[in-house]
């Protein structure tokens, strides 16, 4: 970063260089034993411990998939809430674009493949958000005080079920 930092000079911006653990965790590597096949391989002829422990390393694996992949669709939700609360708030007129609108409206349409759970908590803060929206678009919330505040309260009581 300081290399960076010093060929840049006023053009440069440390945040554009992610976290060292934000790093981290996307270049992590780990090895796991996928799904046991029935016949013909070592893993077979184990005794029942190591057989359970295959097994067990097998659903842990794909729990914390699984679980990796919902906390992802919660966080993109919150983002996107929290985004529209702070541009939406009343006491200054914060500009905001077209997009703000038109990406909550894609998250409502994205959160309906990212529930692989069918996580009712998840589908009823998508539905709110997606009833919140309809017939609203950046416009009429730029000139109307009135429904950006309903839309804002709509958007802060999703938040709250946070």
């Amino acid at each position: 970063m300081s290399a960076a930092a010093f060929q840049l000079g006023d053009l440069f911006s440390s945040d554009e260089y992610p976290d060292v653990h934000k790093l981290q965790d996307k270049f992590k590597f780990r090895s796991v034993f996928l799904p046991v096949p029935s016949a013909g391989d070592f893993r077979i002829d184990v005794g029942d411990t190591y057989k359970e422990e295959l097994k067990a390393q097998y659903e842990k694996f794909y729990e914390e998939r699984v679980n990796t992949a919902m906390q992802d669709a919660w966080d993109r939700l919150h983002d996107c809430l929290n985004k529209m609360s702070d541009k939406l708030a009343g006491h200054e007129k914060q500009i905001f674009r077209d997009s703000l609108v038109d990406n909550a409206v894609e998250m409502c349409q994205l959160l309906t493949r990212l529930n692989v759970t069918a996580d009712p908590k998840l589908e009823s803060c998508r539905k709110k958000l997606e009833v919140a929206l309809v017939g609203v678009d950046a416009g009429e919330l730029r000139k109307d005080d009135e429904l950006r505040l309903d839309v804002k309260s709509k958007v802060d009581e999703i938040l709250s079920m946070f």
